[in-house]
């Protein structure tokens, strides 16, 4: 699964962003508190990553007052917060994503990819989310359409790396890692390898 462009409203600090992602492989810059955390929090509340570093998790007690910008001054009440993502799917390397959308949505598999765009808004005078999705110019807003969220957030289909923070299964004790060097070295070597090779398959 690519992500392929990334559009927020009125999230935290950042009121209106568009992202395009032309490569496999994004990186985020900019100077501190330009809103690069809150690009990756937009992320992970639509992917619910259940495994973030606890200052990343996405609660699903959303909350548009304490998401909302705090300088906006839009009467409470029609105050909105949306995620739009844009996704290319492969027929062969995302075959079980791909079929999934294609038969909840009904749509005709003639391609060996398909694009779609899933669109989150959070609104104040409603207790769950607005859900669209839409393919090819034709938007399914009904339970479809949510099932199809649902599926992209058991994916675990989005690989992130924040170069500021460590990762807890990332720190190594100094005293350790020269045991931990031998430990793979010599017969382990090819345990290793042959775990690498199952992991970049899986």
């Amino acid at each position: 699964m690519k992500l392929t462009s990334l559009k927020i409203r009125n999230y935290r600090t950042l009121e209106s962003l568009d992202l395009i992602f032309p490569s496999q492989y994004s990186a985020i810059c900019g100077a501190n508190d330009s809103g690069k955390t809150n690009v990756v929090r937009a992320i992970r509340a639509l992917m619910s990553e259940e495994d973030a570093l606890p200052s990343l998790v996405f609660q699903n007690d959303f909350s548009i007052k304490d998401e909302f910008p705090k300088w906006n001054n839009t009467d409470p009440s029609k105050r909105e917060i949306s995620f739009e993502i844009s996704i290319t799917l492969q027929k062969v390397r995302d075959a079980g994503f791909y079929q999934f959308v294609v038969k909840q949505l009904s749509l005709v598999a003639n391609s060996d990819s398909l694009d779609i765009v899933i669109k989150v808004t959070y609104q104040a005078d409603r207790p769950e989310p607005v859900v669209v999705v839409n393919n090819a110019g034709t938007e399914y807003s009904d339970l479809n359409a949510q099932e199809v969220l649902k599926k992209l957030q058991s994916s675990k289909s989005i690989l992130f790396h924040n170069s500021t923070q460590m990762e807890p299964h990332a720190i190594f004790r100094r005293g350790n890692t020269a045991g931990f060097i031998r430990e793979i070295s010599g017969p382990h070597q090819s345990l290793v390898e042959n775990m690498k090779k199952t992991v970049n398959r899986g």
